[in-house]
């Protein structure tokens, strides 16, 4: 997933005006496809870590890329390798069991997001296209939580990390349905740290 995404971050890119230059003009084609795919974009606005501790594959995942790291195969930097210190620090954390190429598409996604223009037309389109479709998922319960540190809890923390970053898009046409599903969803919401991101 995240060497895919990498791949559809570099090409969407392109296609946004804060990414251009006289040398380097817009890539239209870059954005109709970011457009075309804005709810697989959407997705990865929200993807990330499941860190469910049954699952062995992503420990073994993670072992094999510290076991890279500590013994530095043939041909990699130097300053890749890890200090007997560095190694020291991890032992026993988060890092030691889980890798970190799981956050890479959701941290890609959010600089994409934050490079969308909302003087340039159909860069705010799509913004707002986007918002709605966050909004329309959490109304339509596809992250209901009763429990903090699940993974629709963090799924909530995600949705609403990027509603934030959107929001500056909101256009005056959409902002009294918005302020109405706000309050519809400020009067169901149960979780403190979910509500605490929605009243920001």
């Amino acid at each position: 997933m995240s060497n895919a995404f990498s791949l559809l971050y570099s090409y969407w890119r392109t296609g946004l005006s804060s990414n251009s230059t006289t040398e380097c003009p817009v890539n239209l084609n870059a954005f109709a496809s970011l457009a075309i795919f804005s709810e697989e974009f959407t997705e990865m606005l929200l993807y990330g870590p499941v860190r469910d501790k049954d699952k062995d594959e992503q420990k073994v995942d993670a072992a094999v890329a510290l076991k890279l790291r500590i013994d530095r195969p043939l041909g990699m930097d130097e300053k890749h390798q890890l200090t007997e210190l560095e190694v020291d620090e991890i032992r026993g954390t988060a890092l030691w069991n889980f890798s970190n190429k799981d956050y890479v598409p959701r941290i890609q996604a959010y600089i994409l997001a934050n490079m969308l223009d909302p003087q340039i037309p159909h860069e705010s389109n799509l913004a707002n296209l986007i918002l709605d479709s966050l909004i329309q998922r959490y109304l339509h319960g596809e992250f209901v939580s009763i429990f903090s540190d699940t993974k629709e809890h963090r799924k909530q923390i995600r949705l609403w990390g990027t509603v934030h970053i959107l929001l500056d898009f909101l256009q005056e046409k959409n902002s009294v349905q918005f302020a109405e599903s706000l309050v519809s969803i400020i009067e169901t919401e149960r979780l403190e740290s979910t509500r605490a991101y929605i009243l920001v």
